[in-house]
């Protein structure tokens, strides 16, 4: 899956960097250090970075051009599905360029795509949690600054699993937070 994931990141550099009309030798020095720096990171880090990177290269490509906002929701609902500050960066992105460059309705088109595709997965999670959100990795990510939260799975990586069908700790990771 990283090695699809570089792939799809660099297709995606190669393409911005077209259609920034970056001259030949600057796109050959743009790819190669990009083919370096992703094979490298693609291949000793698990990490859905790599893949966020591709598809929102790919956002901006499709962005700039500004006229497929439906497509533009679509890539959206994928970065917010990949992490969920995908969710926020979407909204922001796609309003400052769709509010200033073209009209309202293809803003509103765009908007509410994105949230037809990622409703249900809102849903499900506030269900699950019992309160409006959107994703849980912030208050993870924010917990392992606290001094107080010793239930931490990078601190103790010897948790059981959250549920009867869980295969390890790491399936949420939200439930080893002290919420005291």
């Amino acid at each position: 899956m990283s090695i699809l994931s570089g792939s799809l990141a660099l297709m995606a550099i190669q393409r911005l960097a077209k259609d920034l009309k970056l001259d030949n030798i600057s796109r050959y020095v743009l790819i190669v250090t990009s083919i370096t720096l992703i094979l490298s990171f693609s291949l000793t880090v698990v990490t859905a970075d790599i893949l966020f990177t591709g598809i929102l290269l790919l956002y901006i490509c499709i962005l700039i051009e500004g006229r497929k906002p439906v497509t533009c929701a679509l890539l959206g609902a994928i970065l917010y599905f990949t992490k969920s500050y995908g969710f926020v960066f979407f909204l922001i992105s796609f309003s400052a360029f769709y509010l200033r460059a073209s009209t309202l309705k293809q803003y509103a088109i765009g908007i509410f795509a994105f949230l037809i595709l990622g409703s249900p997965w809102i849903s499900l999670i506030t269900l699950k949690y019992q309160r409006l959100t959107i994703g849980t990795a912030a208050e993870y990510n924010l917990a392992l600054s606290h001094p107080d939260n010793k239930n931490l799975l990078i601190l103790k990586p010897f948790f059981p699993p959250p549920n009867s069908t869980a295969l390890s700790a790491w399936e949420d990771p939200y439930l080893m937070i002290d919420k005291t």
